[in-house]
């Protein structure tokens, strides 16, 4: 309800009472009422003296709170606040909040007719009125017709001038205006002036002047002070409307201030005029005024110091200084350093004091303070102020340079720690540097003196003594930090005094080393030699490396740089090659054959003094391994296809490493066709061969070797497990070109048929099944014995590093150590703390084993794929079951500890996969629930209008409960659609994608496990991921059955998320894993990804 206190506030109690007596007599007609943005906003005709209509408007809050009012009357533009019109209008409408809540309903008029008046209102009747015309249309009507008007009178084109007349120069100084052409008028209120201006208006100011104020009018100086007056009272006033002012006497001059004094003396140095005023001419110059200091001798103990005084003007952000009759705008650096001074000399007043008549008498400076005057004020004066001395001279005061020294010595009873003093001269003065400076009576160089201590304090801690302030670099880190970088950059600084004990220690230059490097019978033999020291001190020196020491201390006292040199490679082979160190004392060592790419990389990075023989045959195998694209194997005539380029290139890589004895993973993109170069591998090598995949993927092996090498005579290991025994009991020997296909689950059950099997090549494909090294399925495949094993995968890396370890297990055993080193050595350091030489080693490791090509790389013909995130918010209901669930959640997880948690964590697992889940849709957990699911709403909205646009749709979840409310939704509009889960038979799977590829049915719901591999869909062009998962890779693969090879159009993928859930921190933590995965292959950061007790508590926020 809208209170009368609250329209008191906004008027005089005259008015009010006015206003009231105006609503009490009904002189309020054609009353509309408009809501809109939590605003109602009334207007009426109110009539006022004379019976006088006058358009009256206010806007109050659904708050009741009066925002806006305005009247047409002359009373409402002569002062600030309500007139009574507006009062009588307010008044009007509480009239009408009253009876509404009498009623006890609203009974608000019909949109288009609203009536409010009074007695409409007591009547409970309407008064049918006619819409008037908008304000804005009137003023445009009005601004028109005065152009109009114009051109029937006589124009003014450039020819109107303002003539400024200035009273009371200085900081008062106020303004008023003449107006005219040939004759001048007194202008008798700027803002009618400056409001006809911007409405376009006709205003006359005599019998002989009169004109539509358009800009051309103006002379270009008038128009400047247009714009100045408009800018200065804008900013005095806030939220100012010149037309409110049209009929006030308060304008005809104004007081300039601060702000307005600046811009005009800005403006005449613009125009470069002088300035007028009180019947003077003053030239306004932007420069500084050169001002003299009198010091004068008083006795023998002290000095006067005179400045005479001077005009000083301020402005907003300037301050100026009258000389005569000159103006000086001062340079910002002047107003900082000599400003302060002439207040203090009493040459000007200060900012704020506008009755200020000087000092009568000179300041006096005594004898103890001349250092800090002549030392630390004047030569800051100088640049601006003659300084004049009178019986006096001032050169003995003046700053000296200061001298800086430094002493080092040992400090007595420590071996490893250095004593520093620091002193600063300045002729017979002597300071200590870390003691406080008493600037106001003794100079000093602070910048040269703070850049010393700067120093000092990267090697020596100081602490105050009896005798001074004294250093201590202690401990031999610091002491080699010392001597290495401290005491080159002191000496450019300095004078340093060092004492004989520490001018005796050397730093030694590292020893030279020669490290050769063969290949024999496919291990690496190394030879290690060096000229300046045994090979039993390399070994100490190689045990301060590993523990990232800077420097090896011998014992002579000398330090040895470990840092950019040969020793660091030897470091890095001895760890990464499994060196023990009394082989290394021996200076001989064996390594096998697959760590040559790792020693070749490791040698692209030695520092100086090392010196590399490399063999023949080792240099032939990794020229051979880095240009595998140049090899001689080229794709066997069988090969029923066309490879492309890079399909050639991942050809001729796996007989490269093949040929060498290595193993590998084919890492590309899905969809960039691996399973075509293992097959024309396979025929070139016309060996036996095991390939092993998910079940879902069999019967497409067998039909993509039948289709591309017929002569490879695939077989499908299936059937009971005597018929599989059988199978597998009738594998030939090597030489013959077969290759049997089994399921990961199977080999897993046959596993004891396969022991006395021998099989040249095993391929693993999605090797992602591998990476839990403790499993079944990955013990079972890591049994079978074969000559080469290779791994497929787009995800070698899909949640931490002991994924790409356990493929590796497979591909070529203990290549990265066991898992507890490797954990030790690179998981640990790579990832948790952020260790770059490990990753760095890791890199060097797996790269040369990893190939990785990427669509956007190789495939330039291939159509973008568009990903984006798509959110919604939950329904009420909704969201009342999540918050509780996650409030439920989060008590019961501030009691618990870490290890509580990792205890009970499959629980706290599957909580969170319930608020996904309610995420989802709550009936997935939730028996009756009849709320609704806004994001099935918007599922089903995107699928309608994709469908109707003609795209065909890839939907995804990982919840086959959820596919199944989406399916009858999807009845529900009569939408055609396929559905494919786990239960369907590999005939029916078969089925459903041909239907798909044949155009009869736009919408394929598919589970993400079931459907996220070995699919090509290429019919589709969109793809929707109903609910995010932890494992982006996952999602990503399943996107990729539709952006593959045979795509002609560009593929949408659409991630449905739900805002402030469990979803958002999902997406985040995807983002996160896909950072990991390329910093192997890419050298990035990266960080484990365990989810612990924070990172769940994380997720609930």
């Amino acid at each position: 309800m809208l209170l009368v206190s609250t329209i008191r506030k906004e008027c005089f109690s005259a008015t009010y009472q006015k206003g009231a007596n105006i609503y009490l007599s009904d002189k309020i007609e054609d009353q509309t009422l408009k809501k809109e943005d939590g605003k109602n906003q009334i207007r009426a005709d109110v009539i006022g003296s004379g019976r006088q209509r006058y358009k009256t408007s206010v806007i109050i809050s659904d708050d009741d709170e009066i925002i806006e009012y305005s009247c047409t009357c002359p009373a409402y533009s002569t002062y600030f606040g309500m007139c009574k019109h507006c009062v009588a209008l307010a008044l009007s409408y509480r009239g009408y909040q009253l009876a509404k809540e009498k009623r006890g309903k609203e009974q608000e008029p019909p949109a288009g007719k609203p009536g409010l008046s009074k007695t409409a209102a007591s009547k409970g009747s309407q008064k049918k009125v006619r819409p008037v015309t908008s304000s804005q249309l009137k003023t445009m009507i009005s601004s028109y017709a005065s152009m109009e008007k114009s051109r029937f009178m006589e124009g003014y084109r450039g020819e109107i001038e303002l003539i400024p007349e200035f009273e009371n120069f200085g900081q008062n100084m106020s303004v008023e205006f003449k107006i005219g052409s040939q004759r001048k008028y007194i202008l008798k209120n700027i803002c009618k002036m400056l409001d006809c201006v911007e409405k376009g208006t006709y205003d006359s100011y005599g019998k002989n002047l009169g004109f539509v104020h358009t800009r051309d009018a103006f002379t270009k100086e008038a128009l400047q002070w247009i714009d100045f007056l408009s800018f200065v009272l804008r900013a005095r006033y806030h939220n100012f409307s010149f037309s409110s002012q049209s009929y006030s006497s308060n304008f005809r001059k104004i007081l300039l201030q601060a702000l307005g004094l600046e811009k005009c003396f800005q403006m005449y140095l613009y125009m470069g005029k002088p300035l007028q005023a009180d019947g003077k001419e003053y030239e306004i110059k932007d420069e500084n005024p050169r001002l003299k200091l009198t010091v004068t001798a008083e006795g023998e103990d002290g000095v006067r110091l005179k400045m005479d005084p001077i005009q000083a003007i301020y402005g907003s952000s300037r301050r100026y200084l009258v000389s005569g009759q000159t103006i000086y705008q001062c340079s910002p650096e002047f107003s900082v350093e000599v400003w302060p001074a002439l207040v203090a000399l009493g040459a000007v007043r200060p900012e704020g004091s506008y009755y200020y008549y000087g000092r009568e008498e000179p300041l006096y400076l005594d004898k103890e303070d001349f250092r800090g005057f002549f030392g630390n004020v004047a030569p800051v004066l100088e640049p601006y102020l003659e300084i004049v001395t009178e019986n006096f001279d001032p050169d003995q005061y003046r700053p000296r340079e200061a001298e800086l020294c430094v002493y080092l010595e040992y400090e007595k009873g420590a071996p490893y720690s250095i004593q520093a003093r620091a002193e600063a001269v300045y002729g017979d003065a002597v300071y200590d540097v870390y003691e406080d400076m008493d600037l106001e009576k003794e100079y000093r160089d602070v910048e040269k003196e703070r850049l010393l201590t700067e120093e000092l304090n990267k090697y020596f801690v100081f602490e105050k003594g009896k005798g001074g302030y004294l250093g201590y670099c202690s401990g031999e880190e610091a002491l080699y930090d010392l001597l290495k970088n401290g005491l080159e950059r002191l000496y450019k600084i300095t004078s340093l005094m060092i004492d004989e004990k520490i001018r005796g220690i050397r730093l030694v230059k590292s020893p030279k080393v020669t490290i050769g490097v063969s290949l024999q019978e496919g291990m690496l033999d190394f030879s290690l030699e060096s000229e300046d020291m045994s090979l039993e001190e390399m070994e100490n020196i190689l045990a301060s490396l590993r523990r990232k020491k800077k420097f090896y201390r011998m014992k002579t006292g000398d330090f040895i740089s470990l840092e950019n040199n040969g020793l660091s490679l030897i470091s890095d082979l001895s760890l990464g090659l499994q060196i023990p160190a009394e082989e290394l004392e021996k200076g001989h060592f064996k390594a096998p054959g697959y760590r040559a790419a790792y020693v070749s990389e490791a040698v692209k990075e030695a520092g100086e003094g090392v010196n590399i023989r490399r063999g023949t045959e080792f240099r032939r195998l990794i020229r051979d391994m880095k240009s595998y694209s140049d090899s001689d194997f080229e794709v066997p005539q069988e090969i029923k296809a066309s490879l492309r380029g890079y399909q050639k290139d991942g050809f001729r890589w796996l007989a490269t490493l093949d040929a060498w004895g290595f193993g590998g993973i084919l890492a590309d993109d899905m969809g960039l066709g691996k399973t075509l170069q293992v097959i024309a591998f396979l025929q070139m090598k016309k060996e036996n061969a095991l390939i092993v995949c998910p079940a879902s993927l069999v019967y497409n092996w067998e039909s993509e070797v039948k289709r591309f090498a017929p002569k490879l005579k695939p077989c499908v290991i299936a059937g009971s497990a005597k018929d599989r025994k059988v199978q597998i009991e009738s594998m030939p020997e090597e030489g013959d070109s077969r290759v049997f296909i089994t399921s990961y689950d199977l080999l897993k059950k046959d596993i004891s048929f396969y022991e006395d099997k021998k099989i040249y090549c095993v391929i693993a494909d999605e090797a992602q099944y591998l990476k839990n090294a403790g499993t079944q399925t990955a013990k079972a495949v890591k049994q079978v014995k074969a000559q080469r094993r290779f791994a497929l995968t787009g995800t070698p890396i899909e949640n931490q590093l002991s994924d790409l370890w356990s493929i590796f297990d497979f591909i070529m055993p203990g290549y990265l150590y066991g898992y507890s080193r490797f954990r030790q050595e690179l998981e640990l350091p790579a990832g948790a703390r952020k260790d770059e030489d490990a990753l760095r080693r890791l890199k060097m490791l797996v790269t040369p084993f990893i190939l990785r090509r990427k669509k956007k790389d190789v495939l330039k013909d291939l159509p973008d794929k568009l990903e984006e995130v798509v959110y919604t918010r939950m329904e009420e209901a909704q969201r009342k079951i999540y918050d509780a669930h996650v409030k439920r959640l989060r008590m019961e997880l501030a009691d618990k500890s870490e290890e509580e948690y990792n205890q009970n964590k499959i629980k706290y697992l599957a909580e969170l996969t319930r608020l996904r889940m309610i995420c989802c849709c709550p009936s997935l957990c939730f028996e009756g629930y009849e709320g609704g699911s806004a994001k099935t709403e918007m599922c089903m909205e995107l699928i309608e209008n994709a469908v109707s646009g003609g795209h065909r749709l890839l939907v995804f979840s990982q919840f086959t409960k959820m596919l199944d409310i989406l399916s009858e939704e999807l009845k529900k509009r009569k939408l055609a659609y396929l559905y494919l889960s786990g239960q369907n038979t590999k005939e029916e799977r078969k089925s459903m994608v041909e239907q798909f590829s044949g155009g009869e049915i736009p919408v394929f719901l598919i589970s993400l496990k079931a459907g996220g591999t070995g699919l090509n869909l290429t019919a589709a062009d969109m793809v929707i991921h109903y609910d995010p998962w932890w494992n982006k890779a996952a999602m990503d693969q399943a996107s990729d059955r539709a952006h593959r090879i045979g795509q002609e159009s560009v593929v949408t993928v659409m991630n449905l998320a739900v805002r402030d859930t469990v979803e958002e921190k999902i997406i985040a933590l995807q983002q996160r894993k896909a950072e990991m995965a390329d910093a192997v292959m890419d050298g990035a950061g990266i960080s484990q990804h365990r989810l612990t007790r924070e990172d769940l508590l994380r997720c609930l926020t």
